[in-house]
């Protein structure tokens, strides 16, 4: 596989061949907590990501701003663009998102215990 997050520079323009492209992205809680500066990554096709990170280091801030579920946490996107397929989706609500195929499956709270992994 190649490289599946690659650092931007921030004033270039949308890759016509990324999935997922974060440039400059800043999330802030409750008006005050910056919980992510400066965020730009870039996932191509056919590619594998991993978000690795100390606890507290904003994994899961990147991943709620992505699938629009900042707001759920009285957060919100400051600065930046979120962009899937090439379309700006930095402002778009977690069902259009679902909508168009971008999808977060939560870990962690046993959603699926019940199921095998096929199922």
């Amino acid at each position: 596989m190649t490289q599946a997050i690659e650092k931007l520079n921030p004033v270039a323009d949308v890759a016509a061949d990324a999935i997922l492209q974060l440039h400059d992205i800043e999330v802030i809680y409750e008006q005050v907590i910056f919980a992510i500066k400066h965020i730009s990554l870039q996932v191509g096709p056919r590619s594998i990501v991993a978000l690795l990170g100390a606890n507290g280091a904003g994994k899961s801030t990147i991943l709620k701003a992505i699938s629009g579920l900042v707001p759920a946490q009285r957060g919100e996107i400051v600065q930046g663009k979120i962009y899937y397929q090439g379309r700006d989706v930095t402002q778009s609500t977690p069902g259009d998102l679902v909508a168009q195929g971008l999808v977060q499956v939560l870990e962690g709270r046993h959603c699926f215990g019940h199921l095998t992994v096929e199922e």
